[in-house]
């Protein structure tokens, strides 16, 4: 492969991102205070942005396996931003990670290049290299606090799970690679359509639910979730499923080639209706916050999926906003979360009690994050399942989208919920500990962006439209 074709200078944001982890790691192991490495490691993915927001959405590199559509341009830069956002709430919080802030941040890194490789690859085993570089870093993240039996329990429970839902992928590469001849995908798109290919595609499908928390490969979530930091529950909760789905944007176009769209269109369905029921009833029931929002992001994952039904009916560029949209409410809601757990625990519904009279603006905030993550009109969860469900109706699928609003529905549930005991239930005594400012200001602003981008989608709707249109993997160059 010759030096055009290796196209570095389209891979830049990846090297910049690599080396914030490399200047992480080493700053870990030269000082145990490591105290610049937060301003240096944000100095770099800073010029990381730069370099995403300059590129090419079309350019490629490694051959032609890599880049060169609007979706793998959007994933790119969701990951660099929310890698950025964690760097700044793990800084204001030292004390979550106690005196390992640096390791910490460098698996936060590495992951976060896992997922863009893995979301802009256009060659399965590359997209199972960056499934890897994301999920490797994400079983030690779960682990982090080695002193809590619930985190380490996280973590081993998430790798048994992940390794498990790894093999299937492999597997189902080597029988694609056995039936076509090659894994990169515009290539496989003119194999033989074999049995032997689509239960490749059926095996790499178990791999990616796996990873988006689909019904019925969710099981790992919640206790995941629940067990892990929060901080790092936050990480969970929005950018490995945005990397899965971004991945299943890809599958779904291989699937339509090899094994008919009717087939995969039944398929992806099946997994929406699971997954919207089985998250909104097990969110219904749970009794501990982050078990719930577990759940509900089980739900969400339905919802996505149900975008994955529609790609020609504006599907492809409502999951772009949605996973914007979800990022923004649910980073949101945990790092208020963050806040009630330094007041003295935010585990159980009751321990939220009283909390909207303690610190006003912080659980005016929560609010927003609910109401919108409950899908009510004014919000940026609103706009993005209106998008969705406009894209399933188009292309008719009506009563999977009636199962979706049912589903929305319920959620006001358990949403409102929240709300109730930060109000409803009489003040709390709890004595108020001192929080990061940075905390405080991000949760003010992301809450500010769930309403002003509920309000006024049209910021950022015609660029992700655009991109979610723009360069599709049906054209992408299929390689020397």
């Amino acid at each position: 492969m010759s030096s055009p074709d290796l196209n570095l200078a389209a891979f830049l944001p990846e090297l910049l991102l690599g080396a914030a982890a490399l200047v992480a790691l080493l700053s870990g192991a030269l000082s145990r205070e490591a105290r610049f490495v937060g301003p240096l490691s944000s100095v770099l993915l800073l010029a990381a942005i730069v370099a995403w927001w300059q590129a090419d959405p079309a350019a490629v590199s490694f051959g032609g396996q890599y880049g060169g559509d609007g979706t793998a341009y959007f994933a790119r830069g969701l990951f660099l931003v929310t890698a950025l956002v964690l760097t700044f709430l793990a800084a204001g919080g030292r004390a979550l990670v106690k005196a390992r802030h640096a390791e910490f941040l460098s698996l936060l890194y590495i992951s976060a290049l896992g997922m863009m490789v893995m979301s802009a690859a256009q060659n399965f085993a590359i997209i199972f290299l960056g499934l890897e570089t994301m999920s490797i870093p994400l079983y030690v993240m779960a682990a982090y606090e080695r002193t809590d039996s619930a985190s380490i329990e996280a973590g081993v429970k998430y790798f048994l799970y992940g390794a498990f839902a790894s093999a299937f992928f492999v597997y189902g590469m080597a029988l694609l690679f056995l039936s076509a001849g090659t894994l990169d995908i515009p290539r496989v798109y003119a194999a033989a359509h074999a049995p032997v290919a689509i239960t490749g595609l059926l095996l790499i499908l178990v791999g990616l639910a796996f990873k988006v928390a689909a019904v019925p490969f969710h099981m790992w979530a919640p206790d995941a979730y629940s067990g892990a930091p929060t901080l790092v529950t936050a990480f969970f909760a929005i950018a490995p499923k945005a990397a899965g789905f971004l991945a299943l944007v890809r599958w779904v176009a291989t699937a339509n080639h090899v094994a008919g769209s009717e087939g995969t269109v039944a398929l992806c369905s099946a997994l929406a209706f699971l997954t919207i029921l089985g998250g909104n009833l097990g969110a219904l029931v749970q009794s501990r916050l982050k078990r719930m929002l577990a759940y509900s992001s089980v739900a969400h994952a339905g919802y996505l999926l149900l975008a994955l039904v529609a790609p020609d009916s504006g599907g492809t560029q409502a999951l772009l906003f949605y996973l914007v949209a979800y990022a923004v409410m649910t980073l949101g809601a945990f790092v208020v979360l963050l806040v009630y757990e330094r007041d003295g625990g935010a585990a159980t519904y009751d321990e939220i009690s009283g909390r909207g009279y303690q610190r006003p603006a912080l659980s005016l905030c929560m609010t927003v994050f609910m109401v919108s993550l409950a899908g009510l009109p004014g919000t940026i969860g609103f706009i993005g399942k209106l998008q969705i469900f406009k894209s399933a109706v188009l292309s008719g699928h009506v009563i999977l989208v009636i199962v979706a609003v049912t589903g929305t529905l319920v959620s006001v549930a358990y949403y409102l919920r929240v709300v109730v005991y930060l109000y409803m239930r009489g003040e709390s005594d709890r004595a108020l500990t001192a929080s990061p400012r940075v905390w405080a200001v991000a949760a003010l602003l992301l809450a500010a962006g769930t309403v002003i981008l509920g309000v006024f989608p049209e910021i950022l709707w015609p660029a992700l439209a655009s991109l979610g249109s723009a360069g599709s993997v049906d054209s992408t160059w299929a390689g020397p």
